[in-house]
């Protein structure tokens, strides 16, 4: 058993879709991992202003809260079945 691990992933990111995602957190949820796996609408892959916001900017908010839980001694939620 792994993590706990944060996976992240923008549902507008074209070069690494939805799909491939939701399949690693799939994977890593069947060897016994802990996966916190958040999407976020909207985001990309990465930012380019004026244009698309990158999923690493747009949940920086959660990114740090998540890291600072940890840092607390708060036990990660898992997001597995």
């Amino acid at each position: 058993m792994a993590g706990p691990l944060l996976l992240l992933q923008g549902e507008a990111d074209t070069l690494v879709t939805k799909a491939m995602t939701d399949e690693v957190a799939g994977s890593l949820c069947r060897t016994g991992s802990r996966v916190d796996y958040r999407t976020y609408p909207g985001l990309a892959h990465d930012t380019y202003p004026g244009q698309v916001t990158g999923v690493d900017d747009g949940a920086m908010p959660d990114i740090l809260a998540w890291i600072g839980d940890r840092f607390d001694g708060k036990r990660a939620t898992s997001t597995c079945a």
